[in-house]
């Protein structure tokens, strides 16, 4: 036990350990990964390795806690090269008026918004 300065005796605090596990996202973004690899290596590396994608080869390597969701903005179907399941939005303001924008979208959308 230890002794303040002052005589008295320390006050043990006990550290409380804080999950993250339930509030951390992890997200793995790629300019240049696609699902088939097409055109990325030479057809006897890809002959050597089968059907294994560079995907494939991560969700078999990283540790997930639920089944990962995929965002293939690759697809010729999809307008502007943005995935059907998100949203893009632009707002014309003056640059005084942007963090006020951003501090809104980010309080309004929590755990949905990529800035």
């Amino acid at each position: 036990r230890g002794v303040s300065a002052g005589g008295g005796r320390k006050k043990r605090h006990k550290q409380k350990r804080v999950s993250y596990k339930s509030t951390v996202q992890v997200m793995l973004f790629s300019a240049t990964m696609t699902l088939t690899d097409a055109g990325r290596e030479n057809v006897s590396k890809a002959r050597e390795r089968g059907d294994k994608t560079m995907l494939n080869e991560l969700k078999r390597r990283l540790p997930f806690r639920q089944k990962p969701v995929l965002i293939d903005i690759s697809k010729k179907q999809q307008k502007n090269g943005i995935a059907e399941t998100i949203s893009d939005y632009i707002v014309d303001c003056v640059d005084e008026d942007k963090d006020v924008y951003l501090y809104y979208f980010l309080t309004q959308c929590v755990g949905k918004t990529l800035v």
